[in-house]
C-alpha cells in the first residue's frame, strides 16, 4: 500500500526541493537521495566507490519535514 502525505508534508517537502508522488517514492534534491515509503533509500554506487552519499549514511531514515 502506498504512503500518503498530508497536505502539510507535501508543502513541507516542496520547500526543501524533495519530489513526492503519491505512490511514496521521491527524491530529495537537497540531498541527492532516492526517498521510498518517507525513507531514505541506500545508493546504489559499488562497494568498490566507499561512497559517503547521503543516501548510504542515512539509508531506513526517515525524511524529515
Amino acid at each position: 500500500m502506498a504512503l500518503m502525505f498530508t497536505v502539510e508534508q507535501v508543502r513541507a517537502a516542496s520547500d526543501r526541493d524533495i519530489d513526492l508522488s503519491p505512490f511514496g517514492f521521491g527524491f530529495d534534491y537537497q540531498n541527492q537521495a532516492w526517498i521510498e515509503n518517507g525513507k531514505y533509500l541506500p545508493c546504489a554506487h559499488p562497494a568498490s566507490m566507499n561512497c559517503q552519499c547521503y543516501g548510504k549514511i542515512h539509508a531506513g531514515e526517515p525524511i524529515k519535514f
